[in-house]
């Protein structure tokens, strides 16, 4: 087994067959070219789409971009475990695949997604509370970007759309509302 420790020093590494936890072999040992040990954490693989750091989890998307899973440590088994996080809702990413995601932690854990087809999806995200559900969020247009930044106590959400304006096709930067309780959405 690990200690509390050993997992802070270590490193987790996604692959296309697994993620690996890859440490110095001994404990409080770095990592160095000549010391490097790695251990099979999870067999379900990662795509090419960076991984995203949700609180104490990794979100990322499965090789073959079916499904979102999220990578956590357990104490009970000592090592990462992995689950499905799309699974009931499947049919968002069925012939679809996520193209890049951005999380907003404050003021409700969501995990932003941008579809290739220009849908935006949407997780509620608290495992603490065993709470995860998606939506789809549809635009006049299609959305290109999204990016989380950090703005006077939440975490703002700016997307980059592609709408038609008087004929043409058009790249716009916008902000989503502030999703404060009480704040003017106006703003």
């Amino acid at each position: 087994g690990y200690s509390f420790l050993e997992i802070i020093l270590a490193k987790i590494a996604l692959t296309s067959g697994g993620a690996y936890l890859i440490s110095g072999g001994q404990a409080a040992t770095p990592v160095t070219p000549s010391g490097i040990t790695s251990l099979s954490q999870v067999s379900s693989g990662a795509a090419l789409l960076q991984p995203v750091v949700m609180g104490s989890d990794v979100a990322y998307l499965q090789a073959r971009g079916t499904s979102v899973r999220s990578l956590s440590y357990s104490f009970q088994v000592d090592s990462y475990q992995g689950s499905d996080i799309s699974a009931l809702s499947a049919h968002l990413l069925e012939g679809q695949s996520i193209v890049q995601w951005a999380w907003a932690e404050a003021p409700h854990k969501l995990l932003w997604s941008v579809r290739g087809d220009g849908v935006m999806l949407s997780l509620a995200y608290i495992r603490e509370q065993e709470v995860y559900g998606w939506s789809r969020h549809d635009t006049q247009g299609q959305f290109v970007s999204v990016a989380s930044i950090p703005e006077s106590g939440e975490d703002a959400v700016y997307v980059v759309t592609r709408r038609v304006i008087n004929g043409g096709w058009h790249y716009l930067t916008e902000r989503m509302a502030s999703r404060a309780m009480g704040a003017n959405p106006a703003l």
